[in-house]
């Protein structure tokens, strides 16, 4: 999202003529122009790269999820601090899930949009 969100900025910017299509880096002193079809590439790449990175983290967070559900269960403990744990492993796989399912919807249509650009 780093990447995405400036590059998307800068091609709405662009497009409706908010910013000019030359600017000047008063760091490095350079002009750099900023070409639309350009950035709305890069902006659609860096979408989809997030999307696929998401994924990779929600796998690992998987894993997580399932040792930490197996040490609960193999504690065997009634306590309340143990329910409310298992309450919270519970409610974690469930955000776990709707993350997965959201970025599996978005997947195809960041595919579509890297590939047509």
């Amino acid at each position: 999202m780093l990447a995405y969100f400036p590059t998307e900025q800068l091609y709405y910017l662009r497009v409706h003529d908010i910013i000019p299509a030359a600017i000047t880096l008063p760091v490095l002193g350079k002009t750099v122009a900023l070409n639309m079809k350009k950035l709305v590439q890069a902006s659609s790449r860096f979408y989809l790269a997030y999307i696929v990175l998401e994924f990779f983290r929600l796998k690992e967070q998987s894993e997580l999820l399932h040792a930490k559900q197996k040490v609960l269960g193999e504690a065997n403990t009634n306590s309340v601090e143990a329910n409310a744990e298992k309450a919270n492993v519970q409610n974690t796989w469930k955000a776990h899930k709707l993350a997965a399912a959201y970025n599996t919807f978005r997947l195809p249509g960041a595919l579509h949009w890297y590939v047509v650009l």
